[in-house]
């Protein structure tokens, strides 16, 4: 089993102005299609409301972001497809970073993830979550964190990652 990751380090800029255009108001800051840079692990904060939203999402874990935002009625500010690493930089996982309104959403939505977890099932990918605090510049706010982490490693992980994905929208239906 691999061990499980450290999802304490959860770190933002440009959140005041991220959670003042969740209701849309603001322009797409990312342009459309930007889907941040794998290799940084960056990318912009497009409130789910904005212009072009969906086509900010990787291919990878953009049905399953919907999903969620259908699902839950979440704000999500983080998501990525899962990135196998190289030229020096280690394997970034499938994960998804919801940031709840006040904390009657995020007990919701710590439940639901409890729930998603228990009920998804993969040979090779378990499904973690986790509240951990998302600091910014302009304070600390609580997230929750959905991972999708290696049981066996991350060559398998990889091979696995997209039916582990489809399995876990599954289950939100």
């Amino acid at each position: 089993m691999m061990p499980r990751p450290n999802l304490r380090v959860n770190q933002v800029t440009g959140l005041g102005a991220f959670l003042r255009g969740v209701d849309g108001r603001v322009a797409d800051p990312a342009g459309p299609g930007d889907q941040g840079d794998p290799a940084t692990r960056r990318g912009a904060l497009v409130p789910p409301g904005a212009p072009g939203f969906a086509a900010c999402l990787e291919p990878g874990v953009r049905d399953l972001v919907l999903a969620v935002l259908d699902a839950w009625d979440c704000l999500t500010y983080s998501s990525c497809e899962g990135h196998p690493g190289g030229g020096g930089r280690s394997p970034a996982p499938c994960e998804i970073g919801i940031l709840p309104r006040d904390d009657e959403e995020r007990h919701s939505i710590e439940r639901r993830a409890r729930r998603l977890a228990a009920s998804f099932a993969s040979a090779s990918v378990e499904l973690l979550y986790e509240t951990t605090p998302l600091t910014s510049p302009v304070g600390s706010h609580p997230a929750v964190q959905l991972v999708f982490w290696p049981k066996d490693g991350w060559d398998s992980y990889f091979a696995r990652l997209s039916g582990a994905v489809a399995e876990a929208r599954r289950c939100l239906s």
